[in-house]
């Protein structure tokens, strides 16, 4: 099925955020650099999990506008992305069944993800902007 926008604007961002994530410099290195281990855990190489997250937000009715991305935060980027930030460690080996959830292989990645999103959300706003579009 094809995405309904309501908007040709919302259509717009939805694009034009999809287009600066997938083709930025340093986290766009650092994603592809990560594909393996992406796969692994989702099953979806970067472009896919950046649609898959970027589509489920729309569906959600998440505007991704110039506010919205100011206040991504990773662990919300991560929901929409399906791709898990934090894994279960013992505490010890010598208490069995208590565990701890410490930040997994891929949550830098996405932290980098969020931040760019914010800085480019500040940035649309600091322009006067309400989107990217």
């Amino acid at each position: 099925l094809p995405l309904h926008f309501d908007t040709a604007r919302q259509e717009a961002n939805f694009h034009a955020v999809a287009a600066g994530v997938l083709g930025s410099g340093s986290v766009g290195l650092r994603w592809f650099g990560a594909d393996r281990r992406l796969y692994r855990a989702t099953g979806n190489d970067v472009a896919d999990t950046v649609m898959f997250g970027l589509i489920g937000m729309h569906l959600s009715r998440v505007e991704v506008d110039a506010e919205k991305l100011e206040e991504i935060k990773p662990f919300d980027l991560a929901t929409y992305l399906n791709v898990p930030i934090q894994v279960s460690v013992p505490i010890s080996s010598e208490m069995d069944g208590i565990y701890v959830e410490r930040p997994g292989p891929l949550a830098p990645l996405v932290e980098d993800m969020a931040a760019l999103l914010n800085h480019t959300g500040r940035a649309a706003s600091a322009q006067g902007y309400g989107d990217v579009a």
